[in-house]
């Protein structure tokens, strides 16, 4: 079986998403890109304050992130 180029950690507020991402990337020795490094600065600090971020601004960071997410792979 071919390994993958890509793998995709989901889940809910607080679950753990991005300590086992980066430390699945770290023992596979890939890179580690978390989906909270593409919103803006004012939404991390929403986000740290547990201010819930509406679909509009979602939306918003999940097409820039389609975008800007395969270069980065490349």
């Amino acid at each position: 079986m071919e390994t993958p180029g890509v793998l995709l950690v989901m889940g809910v507020s607080g679950s753990g998403k991005s300590t086992v991402g980066a430390l699945l990337a770290n023992k596979l020795g890939w890179k580690f890109y978390d989906a909270d490094d593409y919103h803006s600065e004012e939404n991390r600090i929403k986000m740290g304050k547990g201010v819930p971020l509406n679909d509009q601004v979602t939306l918003a960071m999940r097409a820039h992130r389609c975008n800007t997410l395969p270069h980065q792979l490349a």
